[in-house]
């Protein structure tokens, strides 16, 4: 989420892209020292591949939309909907249907899965939020 909001559509997604390549090629940088292909294919594949959208979604949001409100308080909103959606929506969009793909389980049962995460996810939307908007607002003509 963070990569987006702070680094732009493109740059944020290079971000991820890259994390994901260092993955794919092996390196454990993933929870409990994980990396490799295999990574990509159990269930939790779909979500590395959302981190990619996600983070360009939210770079897009901020870009033309969140850094263009004038008000402090309009930027934390519009922020807070933009990290929602591409760090949330987007990301679980993509990682969703894939683990109903790998392990056969039904998609609603997948879905309800996956809301154990979605605490966590919405705090690290605020947290986020909250960053870049000062960040932004601090170093105006970051994201130019």
């Amino acid at each position: 989420m963070l990569a987006g909001a702070l680094l732009g559509p493109w740059r944020g997604m290079l971000a991820n892209l890259t994390l994901v390549a260092l993955v794919a090629a092996g390196l454990p940088l993933l929870a409990g020292g994980r990396g490799g292909l295999g990574a990509f294919a159990g269930p939790t594949g779909g979500y590395l591949l959302g981190w990619v959208l996600g983070s360009l979604l939210i770079g897009l949001l901020f870009k033309y939309w969140v850094l263009r409100c004038h008000s402090k308080g309009a930027q934390l909103a519009a922020g807070l909907v933009s990290t929602i959606i591409g760090g949330i929506l987007a990301i679980y969009a993509c990682g969703i249907p894939w683990t109903t793909m790998v392990t056969g389980i039904p998609m609603g049962t997948s879905a309800l899965g996956s809301l154990g995460f979605l605490p966590g996810d919405l705090f690290k939307a605020v947290l986020t939020t909250v960053v870049a908007v000062t960040v932004h607002r601090s170093y105006s003509g970051l994201m130019k």
